[in-house]
């Protein structure tokens, strides 16, 4: 056989082999795999090498274009708040491509040590990307730390006040986190305060919110459970109590809000409360006023009043703690008192015992 016989045979082979391999099922799912893995390491490649911003084009396409910050109140009990430093601000997109998933973060210090005190974060932008141009609504960031103290008056008054300062970070996907605002200092504001008393400017209020402790003094009260709802199918019974309260102070007094918190005895966990302005007319020193009714917004629910009371298993006692102020300022607590656990509008033969 010639030299050009054998490169034809070799040839023909070829052919057949791979018309051969072409034919057979598994060739197909063989070329879809191959196919497939190419379309993902392409996707790959766009998605993450490609449209992953570095930390420069990240911190070129984020601007700070405004900016406030003030303390706000994180959580709050019937002895204590707590209040952390805070930032509101707004970014532009002032670079080329569209600005997705930004993990946006603050870092709060002590500006006089530069100790760190805590940091806060927030993401942006993840349904609806911010486009080249557009400015964001406001973003919030909080701090997770802060300071803590009976009143926030009093907590504003505190001389051991540190003056706090914040610096904004961004990052996205697989990006380190890059510096993009200078560093702002956080105002001596707590959010809930009047004007008057943020800028120091607080003697009145003060004495007026020493007043009311001073002054007013609960004389007579009564508790007991009364009915929310009144329906054929069913009953919510709640907590309520009523009481009066004496002006033993010196000047007359009128237009107090009272706050009641019922809370459960067994944890202190709070149940609910119940809000109620009294005093519209001035109350003379030595006079004591009318009645007074605060009631729990949340209770039990129940076939019925008497169908509760003669299953008292469930019931759990449950204390108020009463709290009086005056307009814009600090509520100041009066007293705690035990609620009666007793229905009212059913007899005595249906009531819970007390232990």
């Amino acid at each position: 056989m010639s030299e050009n016989e054998e490169i034809f045979n070799d040839y023909l082979k070829e052919k057949q082999g791979f018309s051969h391999f072409i034919r057979q099922p598994k060739s197909w799912l063989i070329l879809f795999t191959i196919v497939l893995a190419v379309l993902l390491a392409a996707l790959f490649y766009k998605t993450v090498i490609v449209d992953t911003m570095g930390p420069k084009e990240v911190a070129e396409s984020i601007q700070v274009v405004w900016h406030d910050t003030k303390w706000v109140e994180k959580e709050s009990t019937a002895n204590e708040v707590k209040v952390v430093p805070s930032i509101t601000f707004k970014i532009k997109n002032t670079g080329k491509r569209p600005l997705a998933y930004v993990n946006l973060e603050g870092v709060f210090e002590i500006e006089e040590t530069g100790k760190v005190l805590s940091d806060g974060a927030a993401q942006a932008f993840g349904d609806k990307p911010l486009q080249p141009g557009e400015t964001s609504a406001d973003i919030f960031i909080k701090a997770f730390f802060g300071y803590s103290g009976r009143t926030k008056a009093g907590i504003l008054e505190n001389k051991e006040w540190k003056q706090i300062r914040v610096k904004l970070f961004a990052r996205t996907k697989g990006s380190p986190p890059v510096a993009i605002s200078e560093i702002y200092p956080i105002k001596r504001e707590i959010e809930g305060l009047t004007a008057a008393v943020q800028t120091g400017l607080n003697e009145a209020a003060d004495k007026s919110f020493e007043k009311i402790g001073k002054t007013l003094r609960i004389v007579a009260q009564d508790s007991i459970w009364v009915d929310r709802l009144k329906s054929a199918e069913k009953s919510i019974i709640v907590p309520s109590i009523t009481f009066q309260v004496k002006n033993v102070g010196n000047e007359p007094i009128r237009d107090v809000i009272f706050k009641g918190e019922f809370i459960f005895r067994d944890n202190s966990e709070k149940l609910s409360e119940g809000v109620v302005e009294a005093l519209k007319e001035p109350l003379a020193p030595g006079e004591t006023g009318g009645d007074i009714s605060l009631r729990s917004e949340l209770g039990y629910e129940a076939t019925s009043k008497a169908a509760f009371v003669k299953n008292p298993q469930n019931w759990r006692k449950v204390d108020v703690k009463i709290y009086a102020k005056q307009k814009d300022l600090e509520y100041v607590l009066l007293a705690t008192y035990s609620i009666r656990q007793e229905v009212e509008g059913v007899k005595v033969i249906y009531q819970f015992q007390q232990q």
